[in-house]
Formats: structure tokens, sequence, C-alpha cells
């Protein structure tokens, strides 16, 4: 008599045999399924099969399978179990229940619910009996490593545009915390130059990172939904296009900016504004010196254009930024050498975006930030004393931060910021490109 089958999937990896338990199929009973296992590990993983095995339920203790080293005691102790017509050495039995020539399991499981899987392994014409070690989750004690707040991010759903070398640890780590519903937009393709401060790696290279970043995340939370973009909102596209993704991007809870581009802040402003939908956004300043970090919250913060005016007057006396810029995260010093942002100084700025776009959603009335905008020092350069200097943004008094003549600030002036803010983007003040 079997108990029953046993659905499993295998993967060999650096000399490492994994088995995945999916699911038992019990004679005569219901069948119970492992539900928290990602499709992506049942049906991507390099190398794995879906085979079936059997599963024995018995009445014993775990020292008498402790006992067990050859396929003969196996059988011996099956049938001392009752369990005499066993289909250990019957080629055509085994070839039903979906063996097939591939990986062979039995599971056993002791008076205690122990599970004990042990593999037949074919070496030189003889088969042998090869136990398997087993690690069992403690998922069914709870979620004690997430804090108990997180929790409440299971509800919660995130847009993101852009993702690279921020975008991506952003996605991925909000992912860890238990967001599971995502908006991923970027119509770039994954290159092996990328792999320095990217969290994909070689096996991505070639994929769309909206859809190598979606994998990732499937591997992850099983219950994650991911929706995807290619669509780069910074440049001339398809205004059916364009506005079908900004409509879908209004729907979630929080937008995050990864891009670092001005343009693409100018539209995410607006659908900021016109959905009442939080931004927040960052930018990593060039030779890894730090970075910003900021939040507008409709009806707690100034709309994301002003916000932006506001960092742009609050650093018009700030020391000038001498070091030419060469491209995205890389300057050059006076003698030419080449200073680029490293993957640490990258993954900093993208946490602590993770940090305040957590905050955004779960402390709307009570934030842990008594500001909406930083500036995060990573190095001594430029208005930072030493890694680690951080220098808040007062964002709630305009007219204390947006520098105009004597006058006060009027509503004019205001208008006048941002619409340089937005006709110049990054480039007309002091601060890093």
């Amino acid at each position: 008599m079997i108990t029953g089958l046993v659905r499993f999937v295998y993967d060999f990896s650096k000399d490492v045999l994994r088995i995945f338990i999916l699911k038992i199929e019990p004679i005569n009973s219901d069948a119970w399924n492992d539900n928290s296992i990602p499709e992506a590990v049942k049906n991507e993983v390099c190398n794995n099969y879906l085979c079936a095995g059997i599963f024995y339920k018995l009445n014993i203790d775990q020292s008498f399978i402790d006992k067990l080293g050859t396929l003969e005691d196996l059988e011996n102790l099956l049938i001392k179990n009752e369990f005499v017509n066993t289909p250990l050495g019957n080629k055509d039995d085994i070839e039903s229940i979906g063996f097939n020539g591939k990986l062979k399991i039995v599971l056993l499981i002791d008076n205690d619910n122990n599970p004990n899987v042990f593999a037949f392994l074919n070496l030189n014409n003889n088969e042998k009996l090869i136990r398997i070690s087993s690690i069992r989750s403690e998922r069914d004690t709870g979620d004690g490593r997430i804090p108990e707040e997180c929790k409440a991010l299971n509800e919660k759903s995130v847009g993101i545009v852009g993702l690279g070398s921020v975008g991506s640890k952003v996605a991925i780590s909000l992912a860890r915390m238990g967001i599971s519903s995502f908006y991923l937009i970027d119509d770039d393709v994954f290159l092996p130059e990328n792999i320095c401060r990217n969290a994909l790696n070689w096996r991505n290279v070639g994929e769309h990172k909206v859809d190598a970043v979606s994998g990732e995340l499937e591997l992850i939370n099983p219950c994650v939904n991911v929706n995807v973009s290619k669509l780069n909102i910074a440049e001339q596209e398809s205004s059916s296009a364009l506005n079908s993704v900004l409509n879908k991007l209004g729907k979630y809870d929080i937008i995050v900016d990864a891009t670092g581009n001005s343009k693409a802040f100018n539209v995410l402003a607006s659908v900021s504004k016109n959905y009442k939908k939080p931004l927040v956004w960052c930018k990593v300043y060039e030779g890894g010196i730090g970075g910003l970090i900021a939040r507008s919250r409709p009806d707690f913060d100034p709309e994301p254009l002003l916000m932006r005016a506001i960092y742009h007057s609050a650093t018009l006396s700030a020391p000038k930024f001498d070091s030419k810029v060469v491209k995205n995260y890389e300057t050059e010093d006076d003698y030419g050498n080449l200073i680029s942002a490293s993957d640490a100084q990258v993954s900093i700025i993208a946490y602590e975006l993770v940090h305040l776009a957590i905050d955004t959603l779960l402390y709307i009335q009570q934030s842990n930030f008594s500001h909406s905008m930083y500036l995060v020092g990573l190095k001594k350069s430029w208005i930072f004393n030493e890694p680690f200097d951080t220098r808040p943004i007062q964002t709630n008094n305009l007219e204390k931060n947006i520098k105009v003549s004597p006058k006060k600030a009027t509503i004019e002036d205001h208008k006048r910021f941002i619409l340089e803010a937005i006709k110049n983007g990054e480039n007309e003040n002091n601060t890093p490109k």
C-alpha cells in the first residue's frame, strides 16, 4: 500500500542537490500544496525537473528512520510497517507514478510528523540510498523577522520609474519589506557594464530591466503582483501610450522617481499633483560624494516642482562644485582622474530612499522624519565636512528658503523659480549635475 505521491522539483547547483517539495497527494485524502514556493522556482530554476515520488506515513519514532542505510533497510522497514507491496524494486510500478528514469525519492513521515527524504542514486549500476538533509521553514511560526509595522505594507502598491542602479535596489528592498504590488517603468536593456552597480547580474544580460527585476521580485515573494511598461517617459513617445502609463501609475499608492532625470521628474511631478499621490526621489551626486533624498506628500509638503525650486535656492550660496561631470555617477578631478560612485555609495542613497518611502506609506500623520528633503554626504567634498554629514533642507516655510531680493517672496517669485527649475533642470545651480 502506497500512502501517496509527493511532487517535487530538484536542482543541481555548485555540487548541491536541492529538492523542493511542492505537493503531497495522499490516497483518498485532500492534497497539501506549498504555495509559498515561487512559480519561478517551480518552472524556471536552471536544470530543474518536475518529478513524482512516494511518501509513507509511519507510526514509528525518528530513531528507527535514522538507522536506515541501504535500500534493503528501507524495504524491510516498510514491510515491517505493513507496507507489503512496495514499488521500490518494481520498475513498472516506479514508472507508473512518474519517476520515468529521473531522480527518485521517498518521503517518510514519522509519528511526530517530521519529514525524512531519501533519494535513489544509480552509482556504477548499483542503486544507492542517499539521505537528504531536511531544512524546514519557520514561516508557520509567523513573520517575526519583519518589523510589526511593516506588515501593513502588504496592502500598499508602489510605482517605480527607472530600474537602474538605484531603482533595482529600491524595488528589491521594498519587496523584502513586504510590498506585494509593483509597477515598473523603464525602456532600457541590462548590459554587462551595468553589473558594477545594479542589483541584477550576468544571468540578466540582454533582458529588459523591468522584466529582469520583475523576475527577482517573484523569487522573493511568490504572491507579488508586478506590472511592467517598457517606456521612457522623458523622451518623445506615443501620446496615447504615455497617457496610458501615467494614468496607470497614478493609481499606485506612491511613486518613486529613480531616474535622476529632470525631464522625467517634471512628468512625475505632474502625475503626483494630478492624482494626489506622494512622490519620492533621489539623486546620487557624481563621484559618490553624496546625494539628495526628498519627498512631496499631498497636503503635507509643497508640490514637487516647488520642492525642487527650494532645493535650488537653498544651495545657491554653497561652494561651487569644481569637478568636471563626465557622465552619470562619474567626474574628473583637477588632474583628469576619473572619480566614480561605487556600488556602496549608490546603495546608501537608494536604501535611504527606501527608508523615506516606507515612512511615507506608513506614517502620514506622525512621520519619523522632521524634514522632507535631505542632502547626505558620503565624502569630504562640496558642502560635506565628512562622510554621513547630513544636511536637512527646510521646505515648510517658503519665504525663508527661496532667496530673492530683501523683499518678501511673493507668489510670482515662486513661479519664477519653478519656471527656471523646469527650464534648466539640475544644471543652473552649484550642485552636482
